[in-house]
């Protein structure tokens, strides 16, 4: 028998096991169990909000908020390094062409997708872009984060931003955890605190009173 027939007969061989140890599964639902090998990636599951509203989902603004922060301060970076001349000072000009160049941006490589259950935004640079998943882009989602972001610009400021931005280096603690506008990563915390406290509370209550359950 050919060599090469071999060989080539061996490679598929080993093509097919990789490809059985490593299937994914598309019926949009976690079946793995840790140990069997088997991939599998939980589909974004929209309500009618998420599919039709104008408006960025609440549970979802403080990602939205934090990904508008990321592009701001990638771009008062970007362009103070250019600038190296002027010791990184933007002038009036320099920083409304930043805002307007993120705000102006198409978004197209931004979507939604569940993570343990939860849905995410993700896009570049965000926390969860590398964590695996099906992401669904395009939609409403784009036209939601530029109107977050102008929203950002207009009620906040554009050279109030920028302040910011040079005196902390950041903008995620400004942008989104603050109160109304800026605190849409607040709110969440509080929810979750609320939460927790109530569940604590409950706890305390069956520890107190054994009995009133049986």
């Amino acid at each position: 028998m050919n060599p090469n027939f071999k060989s080539a007969k061996l490679m598929l061989l080993i093509c097919c096991v990789l490809w059985t140890l490593t299937f994914v599964n598309v019926d949009g639902k976690v079946t793995g169990d840790g140990q069997s090998g088997t991939i599998s990636f939980e589909t974004p599951n929209l309500d009618d909000e998420d599919q039709h509203s104008n408006h960025m989902p609440l549970e979802l603004r403080c990602d939205g908020c934090r990904i508008i922060a990321m592009k701001f301060r990638d771009g008062f970076k970007a362009i103070s390094k250019k600038l190296k001349s002027r010791k990184g000072k933007l002038t009036e000009v320099d920083i409304l062409d930043v805002v307007d160049s993120v705000c102006g941006e198409k978004f197209d490589s931004y979507g939604i997708k569940q993570i343990d259950g939860v849905k995410r935004l993700s896009g570049p640079g965000f926390e969860t872009a590398d964590v695996p998943g099906v992401m669904q882009g395009g939609g409403k989602w784009p036209g939601r984060l530029k109107d977050m972001c102008a929203q950002y610009a207009g009620d906040i400021g554009e050279e109030e931003i920028y302040e910011e931005y040079k005196e902390n280096g950041d903008l995620e603690k400004f942008l989104c955890y603050g109160s109304g506008l800026r605190g849409y990563c607040s709110e969440g915390k509080k929810k979750a605190k609320k939460s927790k406290n109530k569940t604590d509370k409950h706890s305390k209550k069956q520890k107190s009173h054994p009995n009133d359950e049986l």
